[in-house]
């Protein structure tokens, strides 16, 4: 079974899935992101669904937003008929993406509109790579009052992904880095302010304060402040 969310109102997404929960009862509950995630996952749930009768439920958040989308897609078919629970969720439909996945059950979570923009945790991610602390920190403190704080650091992971895949290519296009125009061009403008260095140093020091703090929000996102606070302006 396969199943999408878009939108960003986590409430709404956490009302989704604890249905699910009550609907099926899985024997496990997985969840993964677009930093901890890979196709060896798919492999591995779908070569169990077909020799037991266990049933998990799978949350997979932004995988589609990812540089990686296109090798995900041919699985698609083959979890629809897994007898596990795949429950994607992404912040935004493409209109292409939108028409690939109508075939499938599609949950919208959509906030108004002043209400996506106050939580929009990309917002953080462009103070944060553009190294201003003073703003960093205010639209962090507005949205750990909003947003699941592995949103927030799942969309930071991202940023520092994909900026050290445009640092660390000496031309970067389209074609080379995959990603699109807006994001290359994006990321390009917020390159010149890193080195590679410390964009390695960053993603290893928020992804090791993510795993460090994994079952205390608090002291995540204190690590957090910390983290923008030692940033440049």
């Amino acid at each position: 079974m396969v199943f999408f969310i878009e939108g960003t109102n986590t409430d709404k997404k956490k009302e989704i899935i604890s249905s699910l929960i009550k609907k099926h009862n899985p024997s496990k509950i997985l969840q993964y992101d677009e930093v901890s995630f890979s196709t060896d996952i798919f492999d591995s749930l779908l070569q169990q669904s077909f020799l037991g009768q266990e049933i998990y439920l799978i949350e997979i958040g932004h995988i589609f937003e990812s540089v990686d989308k296109d090798l995900y897609l041919p699985y698609l078919k083959y979890l629809q008929e897994s007898n596990h629970i795949f429950v994607f969720h992404e912040y935004v439909f493409s209109k292409e993406f939108a028409s690939f996945v109508s075939q499938y059950d599609v949950i919208s979570v959509t906030e108004e509109k002043k209400e996506v923009e106050r939580v929009n945790p990309f917002l953080l991610t462009d103070y944060i790579l553009d190294k201003d602390k003073k703003n960093a920190w205010l639209c962090l403190s507005d949205l750990k009052t909003k947003t699941d704080v592995g949103q927030i650091m799942s969309a930071i992971l991202w940023a520092f992904k994909t900026l050290g895949i445009v640092i660390s290519t000496s031309v970067p296009t389209e074609q080379n880095t995959g990603l699109k125009s807006f994001v290359l061009s994006k990321m390009k403008q917020k390159s010149k302010k890193w080195t590679r260095e410390e964009v390695v140093s960053g993603y290893s020091t928020l992804l090791g304060m993510q795993e460090r703090e994994v079952f205390d929000d608090d002291a995540l996102l204190m690590r957090l402040e910390q983290y923008i606070f030692s940033l440049g302006n």
